[in-house]
């Protein structure tokens, strides 16, 4: 499902921006009422882009302004999905007329703008999980740390047309996309002349009747020319009609919500992380992939964490400082649900008149000592109705160089294990001999090569280390050896050959979550051949698993993405009125947020 999510940036701030762009803006609220439409300016670009402060981040480069901008869509999309326009496309049919016709790919672009250029890059629309979007942000990546500036201005476009030559995936997904000319919709070039001058009655009519589904226009004329009677005098006449207001953001940003979310209550985000010293990092990932898509489809929200040093979309709320009937929903993200655990009742049944959803949750069997269900609606991962994929692969990644090992380089193998997991049981954790099996690959393996070990800790306090610098850890391995399940995802996401090793008698959650991702090397640690998991890691060594990778890291951040869409619909649902907040509740909430300043 693509999500509603309209992208527009003018760098400047739309109120300095001539009339014509202000009425193409304006189109796109006026005829995309069930759409999220975010005007964006360099400034309100950290809303959504955290990394754009970040002085290692290409978005931190001095460029040209359209190169800035081409960066600025490929990063959008590839984090949250949606339509990107320029702020000079002007839209005549809304888009839930003509759009989900030619997204069958994931993807939909114009084509052939001239011989030269595969697509044109003044709209692009991409689900979250699009192969076509991540491979070419990766190219987008990759020439930009080798460079400070392009003279090409079609280096974006040529970028596309590289991956469609070296990829065949990529020019398989690109083949199949329904194909729509980029010629069409610039009907007003010259602009100087057929914009600016008298309509005709045929370019009538195109407005009018909205023939095609929208037009690219320009702002590089001299808008003082438009004359009485001009296209440039009736698109701007239609843009200003029945707009939608939005939220003016003190950064610039304008952002118009979604007429099916605009009056959602508000939600509470709750994780391991909203207890002092708790949370793993693939706890807060699982979060701010669900803090990200709230934002950006334009649900009012926040996030009860106890630290204040985490990178999380949204205003963060501490534990002293929540009001409990505040929020109509809480959505309970990542982890093992446990009975008698602290974040059962000092968090999720603090609440007891909210709707109370679970995320990328555990569940116990029912029958189990640990077993409770504290919540309303389940996203579970595991042992909920059905399943449901683990957000956390979808969270923001920056794209460092893969790791090539020398010939004279020791062999870096990251050890991520899990340690005791006393909540299955007293017989049931058999982490002595997942760490034995461990050390059973190491030994084998420094009979060839000249073997260096990370251990890898996922805990962020026990850690002592940052969310970035643990996965930095994963880019410095050749392989991973992990009994954690997080551990497999950091290393998916990070592209490095794992082998998971299942330390819970009868299997746990590492088989039953990666049982359908397409990774045949997962073991269950009862029947694990220990020189059947040695010889798995040279095979992983000395084969190009690339491929298989990839395909795994796809399925995964598409099942990921539906699991987003499902939270997204359900939070769309009217609540009961019994349990929505007061008017005095909203009143003092109102009141403690002004005191905060």
């Amino acid at each position: 499902m693509l999500p509603k999510i309209i992208w527009i940036l003018w760098l400047q701030g739309i109120e300095t921006a001539p009339p014509i762009v202000k009425a193409c803006a304006a189109s796109w609220q006026r005829l995309n009422r069930s759409w999220t439409v975010h005007v964006l300016t360099r400034e309100s670009l950290t809303d959504f882009l955290l990394d754009v402060g970040d002085p290692n981040s290409i978005l931190s480069m001095q460029l040209s302004d359209a190169t800035y901008s081409d960066i600025v869509r490929i990063e959008l999309l590839s984090r949250y999905g949606g339509v990107w326009v320029d702020a000079t496309c002007y839209c005549l049919q809304p888009l839930d007329n003509w759009l989900d016709g030619v997204m069958c790919e994931g993807f939909f672009a114009f084509e052939r703008p001239a011989p030269t250029r595969m697509l044109s890059s003044w709209f692009l629309a991409a689900t979250q999980s699009s192969h076509i979007v991540h491979q070419w942000r990766r190219r987008v990546h990759r020439h930009w740390q080798k460079r400070k500036e392009d003279p090409d201005y079609f280096w974006f476009h040529h970028l596309f047309g590289d991956a469609y030559q070296d990829d065949e995936k990529f020019r398989t997904s690109w083949d199949r996309v329904p194909k729509l000319s980029a010629i069409d919709p610039h009907i007003f070039a010259p602009y100087e002349t057929r914009l600016l001058g008298s309509i005709s009655r045929e370019d009538r009519e195109v407005v009018s009747f909205a023939k095609l589904p929208l037009l690219k226009l320009t702002h590089k004329v001299d808008h003082s020319a438009a004359r009485e009677g001009s296209a440039y005098q009736l698109l701007c006449d239609l843009g200003g009609r029945r707009s939608r207001h939005g939220v003016k953001y003190s950064n610039g940003r304008h952002t118009v919500v979604a007429d099916r979310l605009a009056k959602a209550a508000p939600i509470l985000l709750c994780w391991y992380g909203s207890l002092k010293d708790n949370g793993t990092v693939g706890d807060l990932y699982a979060l701010q992939s669900v803090a990200g898509r709230l934002k950006a489809i334009g649900v009012d929200f926040r996030h009860l964490t106890a630290s204040s040093g985490y990178e999380i979309p949204g205003e963060r709320v501490a534990p002293d400082e929540v009001v409990c009937s505040d929020y109509a929903t809480l959505v309970f993200i990542c982890g093992p649900i446990i009975k008698d655990h602290p974040i059962v009742d000092a968090i999720i049944r603090r609440f007891p008149t909210a709707r109370k959803i679970g995320i990328s949750i555990s569940l116990f069997p029912a029958d189990h000592i640990s077993y409770t269900q504290p919540f309303d609606i389940v996203l579970a991962r595991e042992g909920g109705p059905r399943r449901f994929e683990d957000v956390a692969i979808l969270a923001p990644s920056h794209i460092a160089p893969q790791r090539i090992r020398s010939s004279n380089e020791p062999l870096v193998v990251g050890l991520v294990l899990r340690g005791a997991q006393s909540e299955y049981g007293p017989d049931r954790s058999l982490h002595d001999r997942a760490s034995t099996l461990a050390a059973h690959v190491l030994n084998t393996l420094a009979t060839k090569y000249q073997v260096k070990t990370v251990e890898i800790e996922h805990h962020l306090t026990r850690s002592g280390r940052s969310p970035s610098e643990i996965e930095d850890l994963y880019l410095s391995c050749d392989l991973v050896l992990t009994s954690r399940f997080h551990g497999a995802v950091l290393a998916m996401r990070n592209k490095v050959p794992f082998i998971a090793i299942d330390q819970i008698r009868g299997g746990g959650k590492l088989t039953s979550l990666l049982a359908d991702s397409g990774w045949p090397f997962v073991y269950q640690i009862e029947q694990a051949d220990r020189d059947d998991v040695a010889q798995a890691a040279r095979e992983l060594l000395q084969g190009d698993k690339s491929d298989l990778m990839l395909d795994v890291v796809e399925h995964t951040r598409s099942k990921a993405t539906g699991t987003l869409n499902v939270l997204e619909a359900l939070l769309e649902t009217k609540l009961p009125a019994a349990l929505r907040p007061s008017l005095r509740s909203r009143l003092q909430q109102g009141l403690a947020r002004w005191r905060r300043g």
